[in-house]
């Protein structure tokens, strides 16, 4: 069984992908803060999805009705593809960079991003370990062209909530990249599973008030 810090989320084996950004970790703070609602979202979008922890933890909680999966890495899509159905969820997974390739608006989105804008120390161990992709969002562009978006594909009355870092950003990093209203929220602090070293997360929520 697949678990989050000990909690079972899942009804079957999850595989666990190459290119692990830590889902299965930090996700259980996501799923938390969307439980904190007390509603479920009739569609929901699972950005930088990754092998899907987030969302299959999602469809375990019963939190959404209709759930997408993007990633711009077309073997995270497949994976999180070959994880949905082999835990019988079903989950709309395709790539897209940002909302390059969305079609809808959602409720509910969700996304763990890249933490850190510029190479630093704590991306010595990282970079010989994982894809670049997954740990360093240069000058925040991802993060700039993501918010300054958010409000044509989130619903009014939407939520928004990405897993952060603090030790290389805090809502003044972000608070300036969109129109709508944002929150920060602290999490228990983690073991990273690639260094060992100490995950100080917050949460970056945003709605569409």
């Amino acid at each position: 069984m697949t678990t989050f810090d000990n909690e079972t989320i899942f009804d079957a084996n999850l595989r666990f992908h190459p290119l692990h950004g830590g889902g299965n970790l930090i996700g259980k703070n996501i799923v938390d803060r969307v439980k904190t609602h007390n509603k479920k979202f009739k569609r929901a979008l699972d950005m930088c999805c990754g092998a899907g922890f987030i969302g299959a933890g999602l469809l375990k909680e019963d939190l959404v009705e209709e759930l997408h999966c993007t990633d711009i890495n077309p073997k995270a899509v497949e994976l999180c593809t070959a994880n949905m159905l082999n835990c019988g969820y079903e989950a709309n997974c395709y790539v897209s960079n940002v909302f390059e390739n969305v079609r809808v608006k959602f409720d509910l989105i969700t996304v763990n991003p890249p933490w850190w804008s510029t190479y630093c120390r704590q991306m010595t161990k990282y970079k010989d370990i994982q894809s670049q992709l997954i740990w360093l969002d240069k000058d925040w562009a991802w993060h700039r062209k993501f918010l300054r978006n958010l409000h044509l594909y989130l619903n009014e009355g939407g939520v928004c909530i990405l897993q952060e870092n603090e030790t290389s950003s805090d809502l003044l990093s972000f608070a300036g990249m969109t129109q709508l209203r944002v929150r920060d929220h602290d999490c228990p602090a983690v073991d990273s599973p690639v260094t060992g070293d100490k995950i100080y997360p917050w949460i970056l929520e945003v709605t569409h008030d």
